[in-house]
């Protein structure tokens, strides 16, 4: 059924087939179809999925690429059916989500994403403005927006439950009101100068065209009105890949100069700009199509912000690769408790063929229990134990499709003494390794582990709610010679 909480602000929506205006009549949505919006022009109808109004007929092959990646990622993310219903009430928090309920990294770049975002908000008054929001995704601007008085209309290519309009759902339900209308953020369904303003966090930089995407949101704001982004990143030296464009998805991060020639070459003029301290760009522009510069000490300030992180990024990247790849964990006791772990995480590349993951070794929850949890192909511990017999290790395996994609192990204990174990079914596999000969009490032995095969590959899971890729976990224990 239609959402009654739709703005009149549809009514300027146009037929994406024939482009003619009447879509949505002028006594607003109660007077539309249940089920369809039908254009009084060509006849084509347009539907309502779960709310969502579909004006997106013959989406572009940038559209196609993007909208499969973030599927690819609400599949990643395990939100099957089942949990939507707990996934709403998540969404329903953000972006101040609270204490434990996601992983401490994810809810600070919520956090500081949403603080962000409406510390622009605080600048302006949306109080009976019409507003869109452009890359909408889970809505939680508009809803802030809207909350704020605003007549919102969220756009976005996705409308998956997770990850996109669907998300929408959890602020509707809590009486918070806007329209949600699948298209093309370069293509919007809208007549000219529809809007009061339009609004976006982190989605500008998914456009492959920038000065495109300005022209066409100056198309739809009308001449006065205002652009409010927030969140978009800059591009920096030596920066990764985000986990969105390893899916597929559009990841543009552009330079300083690049963002401010693609606004005003649109025709708008930037009365705000602000770069944060994490490469990411803040800014207000105005439709005035004189496509003026920011001010001058704000553009000279966010300049130099942006030239000390350009200059700080390859010092930023090295100190990120020594933590990933020289973290020693403190020593502890094994279950034994008569040695002591000095544990090393070392970052390798797996054979010829193979993914690349990240290093080394993971303690469950870091206590004296519980196993190590082994990610990389290639980890190394060294062992200091006092006369041991040997060494007996139990390793198990934490992929969901262990019995038809066998897991096997190499472990070596100093040069010569080794082991090769096969895990071919869920639980625990033993192995023993004898000591090496001339086993010394001071110096500890090196113990190498090598997956052979059977690497995790990015679209499966750790254990349980853990979302690392996770390989092996091992427990030792310490044997006296008597005990063989």
């Amino acid at each position: 059924m239609v959402d009654s909480g739709f703005w009149g602000c549809l009514t300027r929506a146009i037929c994406p087939a024939c482009g003619s205006h009447g879509l949505i009549p002028a006594l607003g949505i109660e007077a539309v179809d249940e089920e369809h919006a039908t254009c009084p022009s060509c006849g084509r109808s347009w539907p309502f999925l779960e709310g969502v109004l579909c004006l997106l007929p013959e989406p572009s092959s940038e559209c196609l690429q993007e909208a499969a990646a973030w599927e690819k990622l609400a599949g990643k993310s395990g939100m099957e059916p089942s949990v939507w219903e707990t996934h709403l009430d998540l969404t329903a928090q953000l972006p101040f989500l609270e204490e434990g309920s996601a992983p401490p990294g994810e809810a600070r770049v919520w956090r500081r994403h949403g603080e962000e975002a409406f510390r622009l908000l605080d600048r302006l008054d949306f109080s009976g403005k019409s507003v869109v929001e452009v890359g909408a995704g889970r809505c939680w601007l508009s809803a802030e927006l809207a909350r704020r008085g605003a007549k919102v209309v969220a756009v976005d290519i996705v409308s998956h439950p997770a990850v996109g309009l669907g998300a929408g759902e959890a602020f509707l339900r809590r009486g918070i009101r806007f329209a949600r209308v699948l298209a093309d953020m370069h293509r919007l369904p809208f007549a000219e100068g529809s809007f009061d303003a339009a609004a976006a966090t982190a989605a500008l930089h998914h456009s492959p065209d920038l000065t495109d995407l300005a022209r066409e949101l100056a198309r739809a704001v009308r001449p006065g009105g205002l652009l409010v982004f927030a969140n978009e990143p800059l591009r920096l030296p030596f920066s990764q890949p985000s986990a969105e464009e390893e899916a597929g998805a559009h990841e543009i991060p552009r330079s300083l100069g690049a963002w401010e020639r693609g606004l005003r070459s649109a025709g708008w003029s930037i009365v705000y700009l602000r770069v944060g301290v994490w490469a990411d760009l803040h800014g207000i522009a105005v439709n005035d199509r004189r496509g003026a510069p920011p001010p001058p000490a704000e553009h000279l300030a966010a300049h130099l912000r942006y030239l000390r992180l350009a200059l700080l990024a390859p010092l930023r990247r090295l100190l990120a690769l020594l933590r990933e790849s020289a973290q020693v964990y403190p020593p502890r006791p094994c279950e034994c408790g008569r040695g002591r772990w000095a544990l090393r995480r070392i970052l390798r590349r797996p054979p010829e063929g193979g993914p690349l993951f990240g290093p080394g070794w993971y303690p469950e929850e870091r206590s004296a229990e519980g196993p190590f949890r082994w990610s990389a192909p290639l980890s190394l511990a060294l062992l200091n134990l006092p006369n041991p017999g040997g060494l007996r290790l139990r390793l198990a395996s934490f992929r969901p499709d262990i019995s038809s994609h066998p897991v096997q192990v190499e472990a070596r204990l100093g040069r010569r003494n080794h082991a090769s174990i096969l895990l071919e079914s869920p639980g625990w596999h033993e192995a023993f390794i004898p000591a090496p000969p001339r086993w010394s009490r001071t110096k500890p032995a090196l113990l190498r582990l090598r997956v052979r095969s059977g690497h995790f590959v990015p679209s499966e899971q750790g254990w349980g709610e853990d979302r690392r890729l996770l390989g092996v976990a091992c427990l030792t224990e310490c044997l006296s010679p008597a005990a063989e």
